[in-house]
């Protein structure tokens, strides 16, 4: 027979659970925000070596710069040989609930910054270019330490969509 304090017992359980959640959940966002915070400007991860200026990739774009550490993610400007076109693809770490970027890594998701937020289509060459890179990135990473960085996800949550679209270092 259910009784009354067994009943305030199971929901106070329950009740317990849910401010446990939420004050976890926002110390964790703080914990990343923080973590970032120290991170910013971070000059050198194994990825700046792999991406350096100058490189060319699939013989038709020119990596022009890699930022440091900006706002949790590694910023990759590329520039076309012929075209006056340029790229902006930002190197993020994996987001474990599903990939937000146009290819991926074992560790790192690959961010083609089009304007688009998420719902343009990525032309077939830029395509390309991305998946080239993070073979590049892929091909080394196991033999790397991670470098210090957040999922695009958190990135859009602690810093928002504004400051992510700046670029730090433009190519």
């Amino acid at each position: 027979m259910k009784t009354r304090r067994s009943f305030l017992q199971k929901t106070s359980v329950g009740a317990a659970a849910v401010v446990a959640a939420g004050t976890l959940g926002v110390s964790l966002k703080k914990g990343k925000a923080k973590r970032a915070e120290l991170l910013e400007g971070t000059p050198q991860t194994w990825i700046h070596e792999v991406l350096e200026p100058g490189r060319t990739v699939m013989n038709e774009w020119v990596i022009t710069s890699v930022s440091p550490i900006f706002a949790g993610g590694i910023i990759v400007n590329l520039h076309h040989v012929e075209r006056e076109e340029v790229m902006r693809i930002d190197v993020c770490q994996k987001d474990r609930s599903g990939v937000m970027g146009v290819e991926a890594t074992k560790d790192y998701e690959l961010i083609l910054m089009n304007g688009g937020t998420g719902h343009k289509m990525t032309e077939r060459n830029q395509h390309l270019v991305v998946r080239a890179i993070a073979h590049e990135l892929g091909s080394v990473e196991s033999t790397v330490r991670t470098a210090p960085l957040l999922s695009h996800r958190d990135r859009l949550d602690i810093f928002g969509a504004e400051k992510l679209h700046l670029n730090p270092v433009q190519a």
